[in-house]
């Protein structure tokens, strides 16, 4: 009887792995490519922050970004146009830097 018991907290370490390596597998499979832009969009996101800059408005960047889409609402603080990059600054003053190949959408708000 204690031998059984003995060998019941086995199963439980290759469920957490099994579990831990599944979660990782699903990970990579949910992960998408990167979405291509036509030029009639790229003339109108640059219009949009042009626009943005000037009138200090707030715009939504959807952005691509290891795999993913992510959301991002704030102003655009400053255009690198050197290296291709905007530097953005939240509601809560902190600055993030987004790569323009790297957008994948754009609105106003």
């Amino acid at each position: 009887m204690i031998k059984s018991r003995k060998n019941k907290w086995q199963p439980a370490f290759a469920t957490h792995e099994r579990t831990s390596m599944l979660r990782k597998h699903i990970s990579e499979i949910e992960r998408i490519k990167k979405p291509e832009l036509t030029e009639d969009r790229l003339e109108e996101m640059n219009y949009l922050i042009a626009e943005a800059m000037e009138y200090n408005q707030s715009l939504s960047f959807t952005y691509f970004a290891e795999g993913e889409n992510r959301l991002l609402i704030d102003n655009i603080h400053y255009f690198d146009s050197n290296k291709g990059v905007l530097h953005i600054i939240d509601k809560f003053h902190v600055p993030y830097k987004i790569e323009i190949a790297d957008i994948v959408d754009m609105r106003t708000l």
